[in-house]
């Protein structure tokens, strides 16, 4: 059986995890984030990210975190890949969001199994608010969610 490019993401993207590696290296900075159900989170001098894999997530359950201390105000590009272990049932399509603090500023749309989807979008954050990939409905028994999300400050928060 050919393995599709994004068979092979997830693949790595579940090793990476497993393992405390994200991002090519294993020295992540201390504090730098916080994850759903597991992972490692990085941060280099403008960026944090993070990623995780939660194994039937409930509603509204994170998948992944990036903690509002490690993101003070200012005007962020935000980079997200997640999508679904082979176990995830159809019906989890459209299951995933992206929240700033409990505001929705993105969502994953149309997917199926073993299939990661990617985006980019640019948000202004207060300084006090959590970037959160989420499930929004609960996973069925078995069902793996993975997420990896990125911000990086781009400048400070015009009026």
């Amino acid at each position: 059986m050919q393995r599709t490019l994004n068979d092979l993401w997830y693949s790595w993207l579940v090793t990476q995890l497993s393992s405390g590696i994200v991002n090519g290296t294993s020295d992540p900075v201390a504090g730098s984030g916080s994850s759903g159900g597991g992972g490692s989170s990085i941060a280099y001098e403008n960026t944090v990210s993070n990623a995780g894999v939660v194994t039937a997530p409930g509603a509204n359950a994170a998948i992944v975190t990036l903690a509002k201390a490690n993101l003070p105000e200012g005007k962020y590009q935000i980079q997200v890949q997640a999508g679904y272990g082979a176990s995830a049932e159809a019906a989890a399509d459209n299951n995933i969001n992206v929240r700033a603090g409990a505001t929705v500023v993105g969502r994953i749309v149309a997917f199926g199994a073993n299939t990661i989807r990617s985006f980019m979008f640019y948000y202004d954050l207060d300084g006090d608010t959590d970037l959160t990939v989420n499930a929004i409905s609960a996973g069925s028994a078995g069902s793996v969610y993975v997420a990896y999300i990125s911000a990086t400050r781009i400048g400070d928060v015009t009026t």
